[in-house]
């Protein structure tokens, strides 16, 4: 095929599903080139897919996209009550902010960590952490509000999050975070070991 010549989307689609990863790495390439709307509708569709493979597939997929995946992935998120749905979402918004440079959150992905945050599931709050830490400092209060959670999995997570961004912001945080009375031992525990990497 002509490098100008565009491309049959179904015979993309076709090769994204291929066992060899090569050969859907060729595929997306080439459908963020050509073919992205259209794309990024079809592997949002997979999204709750069945296969637990086109789903992860479609997850990884859907990254590469950046900026063009987050603002339909945070609709799609915030229009879904099915836990499958959003904890892949959110998987998605993982993998565009840990190729993308935010100078501040965007709005799309700030409103799904609102709804997030108002969620006490495993699966969300991990993958949601997973994604503030991609996020970095422009994250960091968040996850600084995370930590003194009354939700043990949420704190816990969130000061092993902030434990991996050094930065003296983080240290000082968890001094003071030493300093009240009222956090539970496990969390006094995991701040001391955080601590302790400064």
């Amino acid at each position: 095929m002509k490098s100008n010549q565009v491309p049959i989307l179904d015979e993309l689609i076709e090769d994204f599903k291929h066992p060899n990863p090569n050969i859907n790495k060729e595929a997306i390439l080439k459908m963020i080139k050509f073919w992205p709307k259209e794309a990024i509708a079809i592997f949002i569709d997979n999204l709750d897919h069945s296969d637990i493979e086109i789903r992860r597939k479609s997850v990884k997929a859907l990254g590469e996209f950046g900026e063009l995946a987050y603002s339909p992935i945070a609709n799609y998120f915030i229009s879904s009550t099915n836990n499958i749905i959003r904890t892949s979402c959110l998987k998605v918004l993982v993998n565009v902010a840990s190729k993308t440079s935010f100078s501040s959150i965007p709005d799309e992905i700030m409103n799904v960590i609102r709804l997030s945050l108002m969620d006490d599931s495993v699966e969300i709050t991990l993958t949601l952490i997973s994604l503030l830490r991609q996020l970095g400092r422009s994250s960091i209060k968040i996850l600084f509000d995370l930590c003194k959670d009354k939700n043990l999995l949420k704190s816990k997570a969130a000061i092993t999050a902030i434990s991996e961004i050094k930065d003296n912001e983080v240290k000082l945080f968890l001094i003071d975070l030493l300093k009240d009375k009222d956090i539970d031992i496990m969390i006094q525990k995991d701040a001391i070991n955080a601590l302790k990497e400064y």
